[in-house]
This record gives structure tokens, sequence and C-alpha cells, in this order.
């Protein structure tokens, strides 16, 4: 596919995004304006504990990961910016597709209905989660695919992410510390499967190693 048809592909896809979120997505405690006081507390203690956190995990996934993807000999400048644009992608979606999944599991819990997503730290902290998973993924199949598909991919795998995500942590109670299960194990299987359905063949049989 070429750049401009994906250019389309991605402003579409962004007004798409823009779109639910304004339609399913409202601001957490301490960042709307008719919020009380317990509830600007509760933002400023959130704050304290977990933004030290978010901001590791954040340069993480564009500064260690971006660059750990320049080990490809021939695919090394654009697998940096590959990863900056679909990291980016993927954190909004993430923060989409993780709250669409907690109504879901909190509903078959009997737990509530429906919701709006409370866009708040711990918000921004999962859609990085979700981010490092698809990166992790990357490092399977960079060099042998476009941007285009590497877009595909990453969108595809955010539903599946977040649903075992939801699943582990909200039905199972599941305590990952550092996403070792549900973040690196997953990045690291999906992107070993997906490396099947990209030119495996070519890879098998190339003598010039630049698969």
């Amino acid at each position: 596919m070429g750049l401009n048809k994906f250019e389309i592909i991605m402003f579409w896809s962004e007004f798409i995004c823009i779109l639910f979120y304004g339609l399913f997505v409202e601001f957490g405690d301490g960042a709307k304006t008719n919020s009380t006081v317990e509830a600007d507390a509760n933002a400023a203690t959130l704050m304290v504990n977990h933004y030290p956190m978010y901001m590791d995990i954040h340069v993480m996934v564009f500064v260690g990961f971006g660059f750990l993807m320049s080990f490809l000999k021939n695919s090394s400048w654009t697998a940096i910016g590959f990863t900056y644009l679909i990291a980016c992608w993927s954190i909004q979606i993430c923060i989409l597709m993780t709250g669409f999944w907690r109504n879901v599991t909190a509903q078959y819990m009997q737990k509530g209905g429906f919701e709006k997503i409370q866009l708040d730290l711990n918000y921004l902290i999962l859609g990085d989660f979700g981010a490092a998973a698809v990166i992790i993924s990357f490092g399977a199949i960079l060099g042998k695919c476009s941007l285009f598909q590497l877009w595909v991919l990453a969108t595809i795998e955010m539903v599946f992410y977040t649903l075992n995500e939801s699943i582990a942590t909200v039905i199972f109670n599941v305590k990952d510390i550092g996403g070792s299960m549900t973040i690196h194990t997953f990045g690291a299987y999906f992107g070993i499967v997906a490396s099947y359905f990209f030119q495996n063949e070519a890879a098998l049989k190339d003598k010039d190693k630049k698969f």
C-alpha cells in the first residue's frame, strides 16, 4: 500500500478514535471543573504515588523500545519511526478497548452497568502497557512487513491484549507484577504467531540475510 493511502487511513482512523473519545470517555477525578474536594484529594494522591511510574513506563516505550528496535541491519531508522507512530496509535485504542472490556467484565460479574471511561493516570499507564505489548511483538516482524501491516497488527493485537488483560486482572484477580504474563509473554507469543504470516518462506530461502 502506498504512503498516501496509508495517510488517508490514518486520518480517518484518528477521526473515528476522537469521535469515540468524545462519546465514551470523560476526565477522571481532579480534571473535572465540578470535581469535589475529595476527588481532588484522590487525584493528588494518585499523582504522587503513580506519576513517577507513568513517566518511567512512557520513557521505556518511546525511548527504550524505540531505539532498541534499531538493531535491524536494513530497517534501523525506519524501525524507530514505525515504533513511535504505532506506539501512539496503540496507546489511544488501548485506553478505549480496556474501558470497553472492563465494562463487559463488570457486567459479567454483575458489578454494575456500562459507564463512561474515566480517563485518569491509571488509564494512561494501562495505555502504555498495551503499547509495550505491541512493540514487544514488533521484535519478531520488523523488517518483514510494511507500516500498514504493522498498523493492522497493532489494532488487532490491542483487541485481544485488552480482553486477555481484563479477564486475568478483573475476573481471575491475577496479580501480574511487572506485566510478565499480560504484557511480555502475551506480546512475545503474539509476535511469534504473527511472524508466521509475514514472508516466512522468503526468510527460510534468503541467502543475503535480509529477512
